[in-house]
């Protein structure tokens, strides 16, 4: 039977784990969302004990397994909403009791329910007689959280479920903060938007696992398997992932930032959407990943640039120039480290596009520092700055973009030919005037017999606006070139 956890005490969906005015540090340390506790209702019955609920006689006996909507009725009447399966028979309460003594020991590998295939009347059990910290999801409410130890809430922190068998099962907005699941089958499980920050899923198996959406800062994934897996907008910050597989994972807009991924398996991934935007890897550890194996050429735009271009922060309010400006220092950033990374691997042509993305993004961030800066002084050097970016990113993209090169020597050869021609038509026929331009924009003059036509000053001063043009357009050509085939 499928466990689904969607309906019990779902909590608040939340947008976006880049909505950091949504996180607040308690006094141990860890970082929770700003969520509130619910108002517990007094009319519900308290959490029953064992024998409690297999001596009381109950209208329950009455009711047909099959019965789904009359055990929903019967939830809501108890008190427990949430709940929608069946009772557990009295033979599987005593089985699941008698598991729940046994000691955890996570030195010796022993958990009470370890290797146990959980159905969700199993679970819903569980929480109502013997997880009263549980809060039906298995995780703890934040001021629970803050008044605890760092001891007692590991103790707390879900120590019974690692190494069950939770395959399909539905923990959409689970909240797991720092709980362990070492070694847990989670293939195929269900945990859109789960909240699971340094929570311990080393050896996992997530094959095929849902896991959109989902906040998983610094959670420990080291040797998972997370083939096939869906991790579209995951935030991953700062996550552990070294020695995992991502074989054919959907990275798409997922958060690697600052995440250790030394090594990982990339081979077939998918890292980009329809419209080619792919993750976030700002200051990602890429370690001993081998990136070659990853199809790079479909991510037109990393979800850093993404993130920077959009002038609406994920408050809804419209972003000040300052935080543009950070926006796009890490976008910067990111590109180049990629880039970084793809070269020494050699991947030229991977790293050749991250590349020019970085400069571009460098050139925003001077435009940005124009901006900002407080004094004449400032404005002035960082002016410079940006002019020549702009003139390399006009005259060759940076070096990645060398017809451009060969577009301004045709642009200005035929420019001033025109010129020359136009200036005396009878004298200077066009091939006279097409080869005078090109002699002119190498620095080699004009013939005489050019220079002493009926307009000789106008003659000469176009002369020496071509050979202006045509040095700087040569000097940008020839560093290009260099760039190019030497990677200087």
């Amino acid at each position: 039977m499928t466990i689904e956890f969607s309906s019990l005490g779902q909590s608040p969906l939340l947008a976006h784990n880049r909505r950091e005015s949504q996180w607040s540090q308690v006094s141990n340390g860890l970082w929770v969302p700003k969520i509130s506790r619910p108002v517990p209702d007094e009319s519900a019955p308290e959490h029953q004990s064992l024998s409690h609920t297999t001596t009381e006689e109950t209208p329950s006996s009455q009711i047909v397994p099959d019965d789904s909507s009359g055990w929903k009725r019967y939830w809501v009447e108890r008190g427990w909403p949430w709940r929608r399966e069946p009772e557990i028979s009295l033979a599987r309460q005593q089985e699941l009791a008698q598991r729940r003594t046994i000691p955890v020991d996570m030195e010796q590998g022993s958990y009470p329910f370890r290797g146990m295939t959980l159905t969700r009347a199993d679970i819903e059990w569980l929480l109502v007689t013997h997880l009263p910290l549980a809060r039906l999801q298995g995780g703890l409410w934040f001021d629970e959280m803050a008044s605890l130890g760092s001891e007692e809430l590991c103790a707390h922190a879900l120590l019974w479920f690692q190494h069950i068998n939770l395959r399909e099962a539905h923990l959409e907005g689970a909240i797991l903060f720092d709980a362990h699941l070492e070694g847990t089958d989670l293939r195929e499980a269900h945990l859109e938007e789960a909240i699971l920050p340094s929570a311990h899923l080393e050896k996992t198996i997530l094959w095929r696992a849902h896991l959109e959406g989902a906040i998983l800062l610094g959670i420990y994934l080291e040797e998972a398997n997370l083939r096939e897996a869906h991790l579209e907008g995951v935030c991953l910050m700062g996550a552990h992932l070294e020695r995992a597989s991502l074989l054919g994972a959907h990275l798409e807009m997922a958060d690697l930032r600052a995440a250790s991924l030394s090594p990982v398996t990339l081979t077939q991934a998918t890292l980009a959407n329809a419209a080619g935007i792919g993750p976030t890897l700002v200051d990602a550890q890429w370690g001993e990943t081998n990136l070659s194996v990853a199809n790079w050429s479909q991510v037109r735009m990393l979800g850093d640039e993404d993130s920077a271009s959009q002038s609406l922060a994920d408050n809804g309010q419209k972003k000040t120039s300052a935080k543009r400006q950070e926006g796009y220092q890490y976008a910067y950033r990111a590109n180049h480290q990629l880039a970084v990374v793809l070269q020494n691997q050699g991947l030229t042509d991977n790293a050749a596009h991250f590349a020019y993305r970085a400069k571009c993004l460098k050139r925003t961030v001077l435009r940005y520092d124009f901006l900002l800066a407080r004094t004449m002084k400032q404005r002035f050097q960082i002016g410079w700055s940006l002019l020549f970016s702009w003139t390399l990113f006009l005259l060759a993209g940076y070096g990645y973009r060398i017809w451009r090169c060969l577009l301004w020597y045709g642009g200005v050869v035929l420019l001033f030919m025109f010129f020359y021609w136009w200036l005396d038509p009878i004298h200077v026929p066009w091939w006279t005037a097409l080869g005078e331009s090109v002699n002119v924009f190498h620095g080699r003059g004009a013939t005489p017999s050019i220079a002493e036509l009926v307009h000789p000053i106008r003659f000469t001063l176009l002369t020496v606006a071509e050979a202006i043009i045509g040095l700087v357009v040569e000097v940008v050509f020839v560093a290009t070139m260099i760039q190019r085939l030497f990677g200087k």
